[in-house]
């Protein structure tokens, strides 16, 4: 019986995989063939071979910025850098910086927007950095004890 807890957890280490394995893969070249079913046939093969520690190991670092690797199964760790308005170098390397998001939004250019992404991915993979992370919206709000 899948619970919901146990398929959330296969459905995150699930996408983990496809990122180690599906991106690098498919960079190169924009592949319309069946290469993205072969890399998921490929993650679910992984994916049954875990343990459910492999697995919880995969949803918590390994240090500030990578993820733990598997080292049985050889799935090395994923390098994750902070974005999206260039790379935050976590190695104090030079990148490059670009306007916030909502002055990107602002201009209404699709196609400049599209040329932003496709520099941050030469950007990201020319420093090893397999995971470029979003923005964050701190969604804390106090309770009603903190109010007082």
């Amino acid at each position: 019986m899948i619970t919901a807890k146990s398929y959330l957890l296969n459905s995150l280490v699930t996408a983990f995989l496809l990122t180690r394995f599906a991106v690098p893969a498919l960079a190169n070249e924009y592949d319309t063939t069946d290469s993205s079913l072969i890399i998921k046939k490929q993650a679910r093969s992984l994916l049954n071979q875990m343990s459910l520690d492999e697995k919880i190991s995969l949803l918590s670092g390994r240090g500030m910025y990578d993820t733990q690797n598997i080292s049985r199964l050889n799935i090395p760790s994923l390098q994750l850098w902070d974005g999206p308005n260039g790379i935050r170098s976590n190695k104090n390397q030079p990148t490059t910086a670009f306007p916030v998001g909502v002055a990107m939004g602002a201009t209404w250019n699709r196609s400049l927007i599209g040329e932003l992404g496709i520099a941050l991915g030469r950007e990201c993979r020319a420093s090893g950095v397999e995971v470029l992370l979003g923005p964050t919206v701190n969604i804390i709000r106090p309770t009603n004890s903190q109010n007082s």
